[in-house]
């Protein structure tokens, strides 16, 4: 069992996708990328609040944060440089890539979910939600599932965000 004090509240935690190192995201305003086979922290890049979500990129060569100062960071996982914000209308409560790392999801305290181009920060398509959004994960298959304040899980295909459909499936 290895321990690793961050001095705060660990808030948020993903593994690298193809190694033994994690991100973890604090309220200390630190993301830190952890050497999981020694637990010592290699890295770690200041944010202007809480870091409320942690994603690794496909390739893990980056990562993509959500934070308390309404932004989405995307961050250098060699060098700790974070290459991209974009601003979002409230809290960024998670992030996920999709899985050819070309675009991310966001939920965010807003009530919407936005889907974002990685390249270029762009924001493609916002979709309103009930309450805020508390969870996003992509599929392989490409479908989106979203988990809300109000008490429901939203299941979306690629194409129902390409047409401009609000939902495929709304589960109670």
């Amino acid at each position: 069992e290895r321990q690793g004090d961050h001095g705060d509240l660990v808030w948020c935690v993903a593994w690298h996708p193809s190694s033994l190192r994690l991100a973890t995201g604090c309220t200390d305003k630190k993301l830190r990328l952890i050497d999981a086979a020694t637990g010592q922290v290699t890295r770690e890049v200041e944010h202007g609040a809480v870091v409320t979500s942690v994603a690794w990129h496909p390739s893990g060569n980056k990562l993509a944060t959500g934070s308390a100062d309404k932004k989405l960071r995307l961050i250098n996982a060699a060098t700790g440089q974070v290459d991209l914000i974009v601003d979002h209308g409230d809290l960024v409560w998670c992030v996920s890539w999709h899985a050819f790392g070309a675009r991310l999801a966001t939920g965010c305290g807003d009530k919407r979910l936005r889907l974002i181009d990685a390249a270029t920060g762009q924001v493609e398509r916002e979709v309103e939600h009930g309450e805020e959004v508390c969870c996003v994960a992509w599929h392989l298959s490409g479908w989106l599932a979203t988990g809300c304040r109000d008490k429901k899980l939203r299941l979306i295909k690629d194409k129902a965000l390409a047409s401009k459909e609000k939902f495929i499936y709304e589960v109670v």
